[in-house]
Formats: C-alpha cells, sequence, structure tokens
C-alpha cells in the first residue's frame, strides 16, 4: 500500500489529507466487502456505509501527541476515489495551542508500503510546518513499516 500524507493547519486545527493507493486486487477485495447484501452490486448506501466506517477505523489508527497529551483525529470529510485505485481521507484534530507534535500511523504498522510526505503550498497567513521523519519511525526491507513524524508548528506573530 502507497501512502501520501499532506497536512495542513487551518484555524486552530492540524488538517491530514491521506491518500491510500492500493493494487488493483486489493480494491477489488474491497470491493467484495462492500456488497453487503451479496448480490454482486455495490448500492450508494453500502458504498457510503463502508468508507463512513473506514474512515473511523482509519482516523482511530492515526496518534497525534504534545508531552503526553494525546489529540485525536476526526474524519473531516467524505472519501475521494480515484481511478488509480487511490482513496483520499481527510482527518482534522484540534491542537489547542500545540507546536510540537509526534504523528503516528498506525495503519502503516498493518500494511507497510511507500510513503510521500507531500509539501504544503505556503500560505504567508498560515502557520509554518516543519515536518521530518522521526528516529522512531521503522523500515522493513525498503518498505515503512511504522510512520512516526516529528511536526513543528510556528505561528505568525
Amino acid at each position: 500500500v502507497d501512502r501520501r500524507l499532506h497536512f495542513s493547519v487551518k484555524g486552530n486545527n492540524l488538517v491530514l489529507q491521506y491518500s491510500l493507493r492500493q493494487t488493483q486486487r486489493a480494491a477489488l477485495l474491497e470491493m467484495r466487502a462492500m456488497d453487503e447484501n451479496r448480490d454482486g452490486r455495490i448500492s450508494p448506501m453500502e458504498r457510503k456505509r463502508y468508507f463512513e466506517a473506514r474512515s473511523r477505523r482509519l482516523a482511530g489508527l492515526l496518534h497525534l501527541v504534545e508531552s503526553e497529551k494525546t489529540m485525536s483525529f476526526k474524519v473531516a470529510g467524505k472519501v475521494v476515489l480515484r481511478p488509480d485505485f487511490s482513496q483520499e481521507f481527510l482527518f482534522s484534530a484540534s491542537l489547542d495551542g500545540a507546536v510540537d507534535l509526534e504523528f503516528t500511523d498506525g495503519f502503516s504498522r498493518q500494511y507497510p508500503g511507500v510513503l510521500v510526505l507531500e509539501k504544503s503550498t505556503p500560505d504567508p497567513k498560515s502557520p509554518l510546518l516543519t515536518i521530518r521523519e522521526s528516529p522512531k519511525m521503522l523500515n522493513k526491507r525498503g518498505h515503512v513499516d511504522l510512520t512516526v513524524l516529528e511536526i513543528k508548528i510556528k505561528r505568525n506573530e
């Protein structure tokens, strides 16, 4: 599973666009799981329920910590499906003034893969984000096994 992470600050929230790209086989297995009544078709309601549940599960695997204080990610939008078998999730966590954070992606431990950190486009009114891989980050056979990032937020005075 390849993942792309894009962080930004909006107001007092850290916003995360989390994209997963899976193989065609994994996408087909997922479609099978969506078909709750096993009629061979995926209704809009089945798709909606599946991705709402998947978004909540994924949000529960994302952890943001500042000096022993944990901030939870919440689902902040609908999942966007792309033709290349990728899915884009949108999450948000209230910062409450936090500036020195550690982000851990528990999903990456379950499904190791390639990680791409996408740079934010600079906005003079937004806080400056500095993101780097933590020494706690684990790799296995060239793939990220556990994503751990250090995030520093410098707010404009």
